[in-house]
């Protein structure tokens, strides 16, 4: 889905840097894909929109960054910002000298620094499963290991209940968003249990996809809001520059993103903090 919605940008940025003569300097953003597809059309799209409205005089180029081969396509597609989970963002403060400009706040979210988490769900007829204890040795299902509030976020919880994450489960059965889907391998079966992101699991209920009383959350935390969760919470995604990106455009990027209209129910962006537990 994102290559789709890559290839609407580059036409709609070709057509309106086409009308603007003269030399104008590029800025080169980067999307790490980790993120569920509602990610693009409800934040993604409109982010870029609101950068190519208020930047007119540059030139604004997206790219596409793989997570399973996170530096060398840095290397290669050499982004001035990336645009990326709060893990990828602490990965590269170090490597690549990461700066953030931007967190987005959610209308749902407490604050920008806590904003995310990971819920682990199983059916409701599974007496065996009442924690996460319970689920050593057993297969769980996931969208990709790479996703940080959709897999990460649940194994550092793992990891804090002194279990190793990387031998804990018997086998993990990663979607990468296709059909089965996470809560199909657990209806039919083929999962003991599976890790959705925040409100996933509310939203599949809203939608009809599952039945609000089919599955069953692991030691459930509250909220903030409607949602269930079983992890801590973290930052949201985050917009940051690179080592070597140009300070113009560092300042002309977080004006415009500083000063980006809050959308009506949606998101805005702000400084945020909480990056210290995103390392541990």
């Amino acid at each position: 889905m994102f290559k789709s919605i890559l290839l609407l940008l580059s036409f709609f940025f070709c057509l309106t840097t086409a009308a603007q003569p003269g030399s104008a300097q590029e800025i080169r953003i980067g999307l790490i894909d980790t993120f569920d597809p509602d990610f693009y059309l409800g934040t993604f799209v409109p982010t870029m929109e609101h950068l190519q409205h208020t930047l007119k005089d540059n030139k604004i180029s997206v790219v596409e960054i793989d997570p399973h081969s996170l530096l060398s396509d840095i290397e290669e597609k050499k982004p001035h910002f990336l645009l990326s989970s709060a893990g990828s963002f602490v990965t590269l403060i170090n490597s690549k000298g990461a700066q953030q400009i931007a967190t987005v706040r959610r209308s749902h979210a407490l604050s920008a620094d806590e904003a995310v988490s990971s819920v682990f769900i199983t059916r409701k007829d599974r007496t065996d499963i009442r924690s996460i204890e319970d689920l050593k040795d057993k297969v769980v299902t996931a969208t990709d290991s790479k996703d940080f509030d959709g897999y990460l976020l649940a194994l550092g919880e793992v990891a804090k209940r002194g279990f190793n994450p990387d031998s804990f489960f018997k086998r993990t059965l990663f979607t990468n968003y296709q059909y089965p889907d996470v809560s199909t391998y657990i209806k039919v079966g083929e999962a003991d249990a599976g890790i959705l992101g925040p409100c996933q699991l509310e939203d599949l209920v809203r939608d009809g996809i599952v039945k609000a009383d089919e599955f069953r959350v692991l030691d459930p935390k509250r909220g903030p809001g409607r949602c269930l969760r079983s992890t801590e919470m973290y930052p949201d995604a985050v917009f940051f520059s690179l080592d070597g990106a140009p300070s113009g455009a560092v300042k002309a990027v977080t004006l415009s993103l500083l000063s980006m209209p809050k959308r009506d129910g949606g998101f805005e962006w702000v400084p945020a903090g909480g990056f210290l537990k995103v390392f541990d």
